[in-house]
């Protein structure tokens, strides 16, 4: 508004501008034509006249010109003006809203995502459930280290090992197991590198997840008695045979050689904030990520690129909503999470009693580790045994 009227201001001035311009040039003009007139002869006082008569009509037409810029200002500057006070008169009346009217409306809006959150709580259910109908808990997958075109040359429950279990002698109280692809209970979950430390459920305390480490069994005597090394170790080498031959004389191993049934259990929990809790102990691995959602970010970035986190630190775990409030119609999420523990058996589990399994699978990919007896054969034990009295595997 401010700049039309400016505008017009300026338009004006110009136009006396030129009016004075235009005055001086006629005058000019005239002082010229009289100059001539008195030169001339009196035979042309006729065209003297039609000289004046065309000024006249330039002027005529100049002003007209003039009238009509300023003419066309003014209408434009009402064009303007006018709308612009029937938009904002119509705004004011559509944005009047009674305050009855948002209170009735938000407790159907709360109802309305209630009801749809409780639909997404079914919708999971049912996933879960086709996964319990389609098969028991167990392992699904483990880390992919080979290959092939046909489905059955790539790993699955299985590859150089069971789980992915192997060695690692070289850190204290630690089981080295590798990332897997896991259901219990209907819910699918992916591990980091698990190297999961030799615990146990805590004896003593009745804190959540609280734990306690599992002590090695005592060396036999017969081995600490030698005087040097190198026979300490020839020693431990015969405790080992035996153990492995299950021959109790003369060196009777069940006292030093302990069974541990190490398993994996999952359920959904709630943190403080979306804060990350580390679900069991490992000295040589954890979940890299400061909460569940920078878990999850990191997680889709990962499977969404194909790659994979280097450290092999990341797990998916999955999140569903667990409950509704009522009152407030909030939706409580959960996180699922999992954890590895031990449980030391009383009583003796003789190695004869595990024995190679018909893996069709197992068979094909590696026949000669199943054949020979080694860590990727997949093992197993009778039901029962009246001698354990308990349920073997």
């Amino acid at each position: 508004m401010q700049l039309i009227v400016v505008a017009a201001a300026v338009v004006d001035d110009d136009d006396d501008d030129d009016d004075d311009d235009d005055d001086d040039d006629d005058d000019d003009d005239d002082d010229d034509d009289d100059d001539d007139n008195d030169d001339n002869d009196d035979g042309d006082d006729d065209n003297d006249d039609n000289d004046d008569d065309d000024e006249e009509e330039k002027r005529r037409r100049r002003r007209m010109q003039k009238s009509g810029v300023l003419s066309f200002a003014c209408v434009y500057l009402c064009l303007i003006w006018l709308p612009g006070n029937e938009v904002r008169a119509q705004a004011d009346q559509t944005t009047a809203i009674p305050i009855g009217d948002c209170v009735g409306r938000d407790e159907e809006l709360r109802s309305t995502v209630t009801t749809l959150a409780r639909q997404m709580m079914l919708q999971q259910l049912f996933v879960e459930e086709k996964s319990r109908s389609d098969g028991d808990s167990g392992l699904k997958g483990v880390r992919q280290t080979r290959d092939g075109s046909q489905p059955y040359h790539v790993n699955s429950h299985m590859s150089y090992s069971v789980a992915s279990i192997h060695d690692h002698a070289d850190h204290e109280y630690t089981v080295g197991m590798g990332e897997l692809l896991a259901v219990l209970n209907g819910v699918e979950f992916r591990t980091r590198h698990n190297d999961y430390s030799l615990y146990k459920p805590s004896t003593t305390s009745n804190q959540y997840h609280a734990s306690e480490r599992i002590e090695y069994p005592d060396v036999p005597p017969e081995v600490t008695n030698k005087a040097t090394v190198q026979e300490q170790i020839e020693e431990m080498r015969e405790w080992f045979k035996a153990w492995l031959s299950e021959s109790t004389s003369p060196r009777d191993y069940r006292q030093y050689f302990r069974p541990l049934m190490c398993y994996m259990e999952g359920a959904w929990t709630s943190t403080n904030n979306g804060e990350l809790e580390e679900p069991f102990e490992s000295d040589r691995h954890f979940i890299d990520a400061k909460s569940w959602f920078d878990l999850q970010e990191k997680i889709r970035y990962t499977a969404y690129h194909g790659s994979k986190d280097n450290g092999e630190n990341l797990a998916y775990l999955p999140t569903t909503i667990i409950h509704i409030n009522e009152t407030t119609g909030a939706p409580v999420f959960a996180q699922f999470q999992y954890r590895i523990m031990c449980h030391p058996v009383q009583k003796e589990i003789p190695l004869s009693f595990f024995r190679p399994a018909g893996d069709l699978h197992a068979r094909d990919l590696a026949t000669h580790l199943v054949q020979g007896g080694e860590r990727g054969a997949i093992k197993h034990c009778p039901d029962w045994d009246s001698n354990l009295g308990a349920l073997i595997c």
